[in-house]
């Protein structure tokens, strides 16, 4: 309870002195206030207030450079994608990536697993399970 009076006080204070500084930013030229916006969204899965500076520590943490809409994270043809702030919208779910993984060719990692062994091997066992599953239930029906 009494930490919570002190950072109440705390908060007053602080807020009380930007609000002179904001006041008095005309009578002195030297200091200049800054105003940042924030937006409340959701960005890899961390719910919190965003900034600019925020969202930039936020990628250069993960090595990423873009910001792209959870809506279609999972289909690449509608991807939309930005690497502005601006891009961010109030309540909506973010994740970071990389630019070079949204550019993949889907058609050519679709052609290489079609023609991979191991594909063929796992389909071929699919079917033999279902061919003696079916003879299975043929031969108790009988």
């Amino acid at each position: 309870m009494i930490f919570l009076s002190f950072l109440n006080q705390y908060e007053e204070t602080k807020k009380d002195r930007y609000n002179l500084l904001k006041e008095n930013s005309n009578v002195n030229p030297k200091v200049k206030v800054i105003e940042s916006t924030y937006i409340n969204c959701e960005i890899n899965n961390k719910k919190r207030e965003w900034s600019n500076n925020k969202l930039n520590k936020e990628l250069s943490k993960w090595n990423h450079d873009i910001i792209c809409s959870k809506k279609y994270k999972y289909n690449p043809f509608k991807q939309a994608c930005d690497k502005n702030f601006d891009f961010l919208k109030e309540g909506q779910k973010y994740y970071t990536s990389r630019e070079n993984f949204l550019k993949r060719d889907y058609n050519l990692i679709f052609q290489n697993l079609r023609n991979s062994p191991s594909i063929h091997i796992a389909t071929c066992g699919i079917f033999m399970t279902i061919i003696i599953g079916l003879l299975n239930l043929k031969n108790k029906k009988i």
